[in-house]
């Protein structure tokens, strides 16, 4: 699912199921007819789906260059080809600014972005 993010308004959320936009006080999603949770649920409410930001941050700063994050966020081929051109430290200079784009993704978009598969 690609879904391009937009600006919540205080009384707006997203779709437990599908991600679409919603309002806060609403049961069901008009898109898909999920039931909602209320915004107190939802933010006590453990997140488990999806991999941790934590750990691709630190695979991509500590070992970035040989594209073991790649490898734990299941991009394999990307992996692959970070292994066959780490002796040129490009990899690693991607990986470094990997790292911040994951260090400053919101948890949410993170899990959604890089699904448990």
């Amino acid at each position: 699912m690609t879904q391009e993010r937009m600006i919540l308004g205080a009384d707006e959320q997203y779709c437990s199921s599908c991600g679409a936009v919603v309002k806060k006080t609403a049961e069901l999603c008009p898109t898909c007819g999920v039931r909602q949770q209320s915004h107190a649920q939802q933010s006590y409410a453990p997140r488990t789906e999806g991999k941790n930001k934590w750990v691709a941050f630190v695979l991509a700063f500590l070992l970035g260059g040989l594209g073991i994050h790649k490898f734990y966020l299941k991009k394999y081929a990307q992996g692959v080809i970070y292994l066959l051109l780490f002796w040129t430290l490009i990899p690693g200079i991607v990986a470094f600014v990997e790292s911040l784009i994951y260090l400053f993704t919101p948890e949410d978009t993170f899990r959604q972005r890089y699904p448990n598969d």
